[in-house]
């Protein structure tokens, strides 16, 4: 029998042609899914929900960040931002859309020990020096 007599050898060249197709399918799906899941609702990190009505999980912390320089870490539990407790994701945008003040108030789970956090929204313009050839 020659190669193109035998039969069933399209077979595997079809496979290979949908496995690479269906991993590219898959990892186009897991690049979007954490967005439906997690969200950049604080100021400096994403989140998801912990389960259970018992806050949102940290998942993410931007290098020099507001948060990150208040110390939160991948991994702490956000339960109470400014005095109303976090059941959700959903909860906690749906308060965070409500009040815009510049300020937020938090308590989070940090290696199981509470701790009270404050996180500014949008900081303060960062001074720029003026052009030293110009004088006032």
């Amino acid at each position: 029998m020659t190669p193109r007599s035998r039969p069933g050898m399209w077979v595997l060249p079809a496979l290979a042609v949908t496995a690479v197709a269906g991993i590219a399918a898959l990892s186009l799906s897991l690049e979007h899914a954490p967005a439906s899941r997690q969200a950049a609702v604080l100021p400096g990190l994403t989140a998801e929900d912990a389960g259970g009505g018992n806050g949102v999980v940290v998942t993410s912390v931007q290098s020099s960040s507001a948060a990150a320089h208040a110390g939160i870490v991948v991994g702490d539990r956000i339960t109470v931002i400014d005095r109303y407790p976090v059941t959700s994701l959903g909860a906690a945008r749906a308060h965070l859309r409500n009040d815009v003040r510049p300020v937020i108030d938090m308590q989070l789970y940090h290696y199981h020990d509470l701790r009270n956090v404050r996180l500014v929204r949008a900081e303060e313009p960062q001074h720029v020096p003026q052009d030293p050839g110009r004088r006032r």
